[in-house]
């Protein structure tokens, strides 16, 4: 089976890939398991050693591999940079705070031969979605490995070329042969890792239907699992906020990664006081963002990463327009070579509605106005994503009430979009999320379990009769 990477800039090849047989990801399977066998005895200094080493390797090729993110999956360049610092930020910091969270801990209050330790699971399946080929690859892989694991990658065939490139910075930079490993191969090919006895948890991050898919694969075998399938945030914009600050945060939140972010914001729930000025303002902050080749440093917008993927966000809107959504900008496929999609504004959303009841993963903007907070409240959790959610007014005092009390989403911001950066974890709530990230103390322990050690003193009394 051939697996074809195709750039959706240009619509043409990039470069065509041999899946692996069974055969091949058992032996995989093999060294991975003899590869962890060895690392989870090594020191922590000499995994921070690696990390450091690996740092450094994608400080020095950073601007490669922000250029083969670009052929591949068409992110702009100037993001897939920053991207890449990332990854850079996250390696150097598990250098300074991995030991503290893997130490052995003395038992609370004094506790007299108590102890718990931290141990690694094993091996880890990682199965990665493609819109952040190295970030999500590294939020996961990095700790784990950290923690003692080795983990086994199955990226999505879109973004073959970044795995490979993963695996060899991980070669170089000192991690033994086989504890990270790229597994090339179909997703109806993953029960088949899953099931093997040597794979002790499996983590997902991508679409509900990719997470639905692997959830009824491995649904009778009871690992340790980590989840997090997409998301569509809601913006609730208060009569009262300050609308050019809140639009440009607005627009540079929906356009994110072309839209193509599970943290993207997507839905603006608009006070009906305050609507068409915020749309005037929308549609031509919307209007002016640079769509093009995303190898060109100036460029806001790329294409969407597949034909497929671009012709769904088409369908969402068309689908809307006919139930009777508005159009104030875009919503009509670029007819030139690629898969573009336009800035795209639609308004009068509500319920039954594709772009309100789905994720669209495209540089969409929809707005549904409200009479209300009460209503805009209900609006914004009118929904099963649950992964953040944003509050624009001035009135701190009210914002913060909203976000930290009536809002139903993991991480809520107040006149501010802020995705999960590397120095805070990212949790969610509802269906979308299952387990916590692993940037911070939450989430390097989800690679990990305890152990309490309890060491019994001897009465010396008792030991010298004896």
């Amino acid at each position: 089976m051939k697996i074809t990477v195709t750039n959706p800039a240009t619509g043409g090849v990039v470069n065509e890939y041999n899946a692996m047989n069974d055969k091949q990801v058992y032996d995989r399977l093999e060294t991975a398991d003899e590869a962890w066998q060895t690392w989870r005895n090594t020191d922590v200094g000499h995994r921070s050693d690696c990390m450091s080493k690996m740092a450094a390797l994608l400080t020095d090729e950073k601007t490669h591999n922000a250029e083969l993110m670009a052929l591949e999956m068409g992110k702009p360049v100037r993001q897939g940079m920053d991207e890449i610092e990332k990854c850079i930020w996250l390696c150097r910091n598990l250098t300074e705070t991995a030991a503290r969270t893997l130490s052995l801990k003395m038992g609370e209050n004094g506790t007299k031969g108590q102890l718990t330790a931290v141990l690694p699971f094993g091996t880890i399946v990682v199965v990665m979605s493609w819109n952040y080929p190295f970030w999500q690859v590294f939020r996961y892989a990095a700790p784990a490995i950290m923690a003692g694991n080795a983990v086994l990658l199955k990226h999505s065939s879109s973004v073959p070329g970044c795995s490979l490139a993963i695996e060899n910075i991980m070669i170089r930079a000192g991690f033994p042969q086989g504890l990270f490993q790229v597994l090339r191969i179909p997703g109806q090919q993953v029960k088949f890792v899953v099931d093997d006895s040597r794979i002790k948890a499996v983590i997902l991050s991508g679409s509900k239907t990719a997470g639905q898919a692997i959830i009824k694969q491995v649904g009778g075998v009871i690992k340790k699992d980590v989840f997090e399938l997409g998301g569509s945030d809601p913006n609730i914009i208060l009569d009262d906020a300050e609308l050019d600050r809140t639009v440009e945060t607005c627009v540079s939140g929906c356009l994110s990664n072309s839209g193509q972010s599970c943290v993207a914001v997507k839905r603006f729930i608009v006070s009906k006081g305050i609507r068409e000025a915020f749309e005037q303002r929308l549609v031509k902050r919307m209007r002016n963002v640079r769509m093009g080749d995303p190898l060109h440093r100036n460029t806001n917008i790329g294409p969407i990463a597949r034909k497929d993927l671009r012709d769904t966000v088409d369908q969402q809107v068309r689908s809307s327009i006919d139930r009777g959504a508005r159009c104030l900008l875009g919503g009509k496929v670029d007819k030139g070579k690629g898969f573009f999609y336009p800035p795209t504004v639609l308004t009068d959303v509500g319920r039954g509605m594709r772009v309100y009841e789905e994720e669209t993963f495209g540089p969409v903007a929809i707005v549904v106005p409200v009479s209300d907070e009460k209503e805009a409240v209900r609006v914004a959790n009118d929904a099963n994503f649950g992964n953040g959610a944003t509050v624009f007014t001035r009135n701190i005092s009210r914002g913060r009430q909203i976000a930290a009390e009536q809002l139903a989403a993991g991480q809520c911001f107040i006149n501010a979009f802020t995705p999960p950066g590397t120095h805070m974890p990212l949790f969610g709530i509802g269906e979308r999320k299952n387990g916590n990230d692993p940037l911070h103390d939450f989430g390097m322990k989800d690679f990990v379990h305890a152990k309490t050690v309890h060491v019994g003193l001897l009465d010396i009394a008792w030991s010298s009769a004896a």
